[in-house]
């Protein structure tokens, strides 16, 4: 009887606690530290890449990982779809060029079939170090003709101090989601399964992460409106 009412006791107090830990890696793309470790977008080069990232995601869940930190604007660039960033020059060899594929859309739907999340690493600043080429593309120049940019030591970043002009440096691309948050979870396999095994608490998790995730975006909003 003793050691029952311990074991409930133990399972009550873990419910206060959350239960996953996070157990995450880096993974780099600028100057390709980590990926790719080949440029290009002829069909060949893309086989290989997303066969690298596959790889490297495989060899992280062995490890006992269960999330990525994808580097995917290391230099004022884009490694996924954006009208606003050129595309990476770490991706395909030439900044600005065409989007063979979106590397981050492949990295989420990699990462979910693992069980795995998938954050988005930005660096929000820097434009281009010292050793860099001067970047010309359309949107590259823009900033240039807009003075949106500063250098100091060779290094160029986005200037911070745009804000005491009235100008917005901060955008945000991302749109509301249109469709259910609950219906999102429920087709991907590992809520699902967490639904069937213990409904209740899915459902009252499932409650908690729309709240989290409606009050990030809220959080952009007002960063918007801050730098306005």
């Amino acid at each position: 009887m003793a050691v029952l009412i311990a074991a409930a006791t133990a399972l009550q107090a873990a419910d206060k606690y959350v239960k996953r830990e996070v157990r995450g890696a880096w993974l780099a793309t600028v100057y390709n530290i980590d990926w790719p470790s080949k440029q290009g977008s002829t069909i060949a080069i893309r086989r290989e890449q997303q066969n690298e990232m596959k790889k490297y995601l495989d060899i992280l869940q062995a490890s006992g990982l269960n999330a990525v930190y994808f580097q995917t604007r290391p230099m004022a660039d884009a490694l996924y779809k954006s009208s606003y960033e050129p595309v990476s020059h770490y991706f395909t060899g030439t900044r600005g060029s065409r989007l063979p594929w979106d590397p981050l859309q492949f990295m989420v739907e990699e990462c979910h079939k693992r069980g795995m999340e998938c954050h988005a690493w930005v660096n929000p600043y820097r434009w281009k170090k010292k050793s860099d080429p001067e970047w010309n593309t359309r949107q590259d120049k823009e900033l240039k003709d807009n003075n949106m940019l500063i250098s100091h030591n060779g290094e160029v970043i986005f200037n911070p101090a745009l804000k005491a002009e009235g100008k917005n440096p901060f955008t945000l691309t991302s749109k509301p989601g249109d469709g259910s948050y609950q219906d999102f979870l429920n087709n991907e396999t590992r809520y699902s399964r967490l639904t069937r095994s213990f409904p209740e608490r899915a459902q009252k998790l499932f409650a908690a992460s729309e709240e989290a995730a409606k009050a990030r975006y809220e959080h952009l909003q007002r960063l918007v409106e801050l730098y306005k």
